[in-house]
This record gives structure tokens, sequence and C-alpha cells, in this order.
């Protein structure tokens, strides 16, 4: 091989590796991970919910939580595609418990559906119970929209957006709407 094909190989290797970290960075890497987890994790091996909320094929929100009911929770940018507000909190400890549902429970909304692409609102939720993880999907799998499972975690959403959705109670509504008026909420 003469020079010339050195270094158009070269090259060519080169500009593939940046085009893959780029892809890599920009597309794989999961949004809803963040980055500064610190001694979180040996927590969240022995149980947590990885959710996403897509719609369109494109991700709005995702959120970390873990046993303690402490969670971080990501909104994305609709035209961008960044994320765009960053919270952290808690939600309610008998709402963490209806969810730490058992790997039995989980397997029965394991099983594969057939889904048709539409622009309603999908949901796909890891579940991390002991190092072990199941990926559910309101479209791809029996989860659906209308499980049990599924409502329990739309309260989930629902807490950690500040929504009232029926079981806030007054001081929390009135804390929540004077942090998004105010801007005073000390999660961001």
């Amino acid at each position: 091989m003469k020079r010339d094909d050195w270094m158009l190989l070269t090259l060519t290797f080169l500009t593939g590796a940046a085009i893959g970290m780029y892809m890599y960075v920009a597309v794989w890497k999961p949004v809803y991970f963040p980055e500064d987890l610190g001694n979180e994790e040996a927590e969240a091996s022995d149980w947590s919910i990885v959710g996403e909320r897509r719609q369109g094929g494109a991700t709005e929100a995702s959120f970390r939580l873990l046993s303690d009911g402490s969670y971080s929770y990501i909104a994305i940018d609709d035209l961008s595609g960044e994320p765009e507000a960053r919270k952290e909190g808690s939600i309610k400890k008998t709402l963490v418990k209806e969810l730490m549902v058992s790997e039995d429970e989980i397997a029965s909304y394991e099983e594969e559906t057939e889904c048709l692409a539409s622009d309603k609102v999908e949901y796909e939720y890891r579940f991390t119970i002991d190092n072990y993880t199941y990926l559910l999907d309101t479209c791809n799998t029996e989860l659906g929209h209308d499980t049990e499972l599924s409502l329990l975690l739309k309260k989930a959403w629902h807490q950690m957006e500040g929504s009232v959705d029926g079981t806030a109670t007054p001081s929390e509504w009135l804390t929540n709407w004077l942090n998004e008026r105010i801007g005073a909420n000390k999660n961001n």
C-alpha cells in the first residue's frame, strides 16, 4: 500500500470514530440518567424506576425514582431536544410502596404486544429490582395505559411535575403554585 492509501485509511477511521462518538453522545446516551448520581448507585441497584415520556418519538420528560422516594426529573425542550429543567425532590412514601411490585407482577406486564406508530403519548419504564432490569413500555408490552401499574406510574408523574391530580393537599398545591410563579423552587 502506498502512503496515500494509509493516510486515506487513517482519516476514514478517525472520521468514523468521531461520528460514532457524536452519535453516542447526541442520540444513544440516555437523557433520563442524571450525570451526578454519586453514592445513590447501590440504592438504585436494589430498587429504582427510570421512566421516559415520549410523544411522536420525541422524548418530553424523564425521571429516576429511588426506593426512598427521592427522584430526579428532567424536562426536555420540544424544539432542541435538550434538557431544559431538572428538578429533584421526593414523592409520597405510600405511592412508592404501591410501586414496589414484585418480580412476578412485573413479569405479567413484560409480554410483548403489537404496536402501531401514533402521535399518542407513550411511556417507557425500566424497573430495577435486585440488580435485574425489566423494560416495560405502554405501547410494546402489556403495561398499556389503563392497567393498575400504569395508573400508579401516572400518579408518580403528576407528583414529580407538581400538577394537581386530586392527591395534593392544599399546602402542597400552594407551594407548587408559588414555586412555579415566582421561581423559588429550591430544586432547580
